[in-house]
Order: structure tokens, then sequence, then C-alpha cells
């Protein structure tokens, strides 16, 4: 047979049977690529008292970064549509072979527990949730139903979880091309709901933009910023994020609060994006501190606290 023949049956052989191994149909229940961008309402009442409350906020996913545990997560910003603009950051990562959904553990860094296990077919049960770190601490969820579904006008399939612990009382869906799409939790007194109210998804417009947001939906905005240390307060080890809107110099720097130079994390060019690095202040004392970021774009600083 002719070498160049068999090297082509070869190669085709190869990507049929690694596309094989990519489960593409699960994978589409949480679309996780970088731009993709979601608004929800979230409902909380209190049965005790005559009040309840909405937030909205959300969900934006910028690139790669890699963290300590040596892995490489999707960075979300997740963002509250108020007056407050308060926002978070969030490290989510798929592994491709399992399907399983991984979060980074911000109170445990360099620990990560899972999120979402794709592949759940009704009946299965898996260690996860969405009960944030603590979700090792819960029996997990079971997969209770699959069925068409419509989500923001669009025809689609969801898969709905429901946690075991019968204590959490907590059921959440994902939808095939949009990920999240309700989450409710119930107590003794009270109960919370999420529901998703709009998304841009592979830059696809599904639904109507909260009325109340004034953030901007341009994926490719960038600026110069510098973000809150997580975990704060925090001990020993927190991580500090920001953003450049241009390649440049910068200098990362820890501060006593009178001013006192302690440490120097970052001295040199970087590119365009947002940046993480982690401190350890296993060796100084409990207290607030000053982290500052300078460049030829200007000045920001912030506070945390050491607790030990």
């Amino acid at each position: 047979m002719n070498k160049y023949y068999t090297t082509t049956i070869l190669i085709l052989f190869y990507f049929s049977f690694t596309n094989a191994q990519i489960d593409t149909l699960s994978l589409s229940y949480y679309p996780l690529g970088t731009g993709n961008y979601w608004e929800y309402h979230e409902h909380e009442v209190e049965l005790w008292t005559p009040f309840s409350w909405d937030y909205y906020y959300s969900i934006r996913v910028y690139g790669d970064s890699l963290l300590s545990n040596g892995k490489i997560y999707k960075i979300l910003e997740k963002l509250y549509l108020d007056s407050t603009q308060t926002r978070y950051f969030l490290f989510e990562r798929i592994d491709t072979t399992s399907c399983n959904v991984y979060r980074y553990s911000t109170s445990a860094p360099g620990n990560e527990y899972l999120l979402d296990s794709l592949k759940s077919q009704i009946g299965d049960t898996t260690k996860s949730g969405r009960n944030g770190d603590y979700s090792s601490y819960f029996p997990g969820y079971v997969c209770t139903g699959i069925y068409s579904d419509t989500v923001l006008d669009k025809e689609t399939n969801s898969k709905e979880f429901e946690s075991i612990f019968a204590l959490d009382c907590a059921t959440y869906s994902l939808s095939i091309g949009f990920g999240l799409t309700y989450f409710e939790t119930v107590w003794d007194f009270g109960y919370l709901t999420r529901e998703l109210r709009y998304a841009v998804i592979d830059s696809i417009e599904y639904g109507t933009p909260l009325y109340l947001s004034n953030v901007k939906k341009d994926m490719h905005v960038v600026s110069f910023a510098l973000y809150q240390n997580y975990p704060n307060p925090f001990n020993p080890i927190t991580n500090i994020l920001f953003q450049l809107y241009k390649s440049e110099f910068i200098e990362l720097s820890i501060y006593t609060i009178d001013g006192k130079m302690v440490e120097n994390i970052v001295k040199q060019y970087l590119s365009v994006g947002l940046h993480e690095y982690s401190w350890n202040a296993s060796n100084y004392a409990s207290g607030i501190y000053i982290y500052q970021i300078i460049s030829k774009s200007g000045m920001l600083s912030k506070k945390c606290l050491l607790i030990k």
C-alpha cells in the first residue's frame, strides 16, 4: 500500500477517534466561550417580614487565566447592575473529556470543586452543586429531568437538577446553548430564585437587556482597572486582579496602612488584558494593607484585610 495513502488513513482515523471522544451535546449545556454574557434577575423573600428584594446582575466571560494550581480557567466577572456596580470574579473550567465543570475555590486557593456534571442523565447523582465553596459538605445533586424547553424565545432542551440534601431544597436548570437558566433554593422561612433574562452567546443576542443596566455590552471594551482582592479578609493568601487596556510597564506593590512598602509583587512589562497575582502574607502581621498598581495609565490602589 502507498505510504502516503496509509498516512492519510491514519490521520483521518485519529481525528475521527479524538472527535468521537468529545461529547459536544453535553458541552453545549454550558457555553463558557470568551465574550459570552448573561443577565439574571434574583428575587428573595423572607416570610417573617413583609419585604422582598430584587437584584440584577450580569456574568461576562473574559479570557483564560493560569491559576496557582497549574490549571487554566475562564475568568467570569459577576457585576451587580445597580448604583453600587459591585463586582466579583469567578474562575471556571470545563474538562472536555468528562464534561465536568469546575470552579476555583476562593476560600481554599489552589483547590477547585465540581460545579456541574454535564453528562448527567435522569437518576444520575454527582457530588456537585451550586452551594459555593461549601458544596463538598453536601451529598450533591441528582438529575431529575431532561425535557424540551423554551428559553428567551428559543426552542432548546434543559436538564433539571435537585439537591439530595433535604434541608438545602435547591433546584436548577441548565439549557443547551445557554448554561444556567434557572435556580431556586427554599429554606424554612423564605426562598430565592434566579432567572435568566438576557444573554449574548457567540455574538447572538437572546431576550431583552434589563432596563436598569447601564453597563456597556461591547465585549471588546477594556479599561485600566484594579479589582478587589479575593478572598478578603484572607489568611494568608489572597489574589489580586487588574486589567490593562494597553501593553505597558507596571508595578504592583503592597504597603502598610501608614505607607511603608512591604513587598513588590510585580515589576515588569505586561500585555493587554486581565492579569492575576497571588500575595502570600505568611510573614506579615494581621491588619489592613494597601495594594497599589502604577503605570503610565495612572495609579490605582485598594485596601485588603489580613486576619490571622
